[in-house]
């Protein structure tokens, strides 16, 4: 078994804060398994363990349309308290959802609107599972 020099593997760790795998194993002409090796799981860009404001506020607007009260809305978007203040906040000042009379979230036109621009930008980010699997097809032929 060949052994990776410590230089590439300081190198690798520096580019993977920027590069994707695929783009590390053809920088490198590794494996993806030895590259995977030295970077701890889940720490490639676009897999953070953590979610982003924006995918949170998504998850949000999902459960919003047909009204929801806070404490559903907070087990349903995996919030805790504080976090679902803040971010309630953010969206009561800025219109996307409103605090009706009856306590319950509502989405507005504009978190409508929010929402389907969110859904578009996500559609032309992740590709279909039939296109990542022909994807993967052909990686495993080359």
């Amino acid at each position: 078994m060949r052994k990776t020099p410590p230089g590439l593997v300081k190198y690798i760790r520096k580019l993977r804060k920027t590069h994707t795998l695929r783009e590390l194993v053809e920088e490198t002409q590794l494996t993806d398994k030895t590259i995977l090796k030295y970077i701890p799981k889940g720490r490639m860009p676009g897999n953070s363990p953590r979610r982003s404001s924006s995918k949170i506020v998504a998850d949000i607007l999902k459960l919003t349309p047909e009204g929801i009260l806070r404490t559903r809305l907070q087990y349903g978007a995996n919030l805790s308290h504080g976090m679902l203040k803040k971010y309630l906040g953010r969206l009561l000042k800025s219109g996307l959802v409103e605090l009706r009379e009856d306590q319950k979230v509502w989405l507005t036109d504009k978190g409508k609107e929010w929402q389907k621009y969110n859904d578009k930008a996500d559609g032309l980010i992740q590709p279909k599972s039939s296109e990542k699997t022909n994807e993967y097809k052909n990686s495993k032929g080359k």
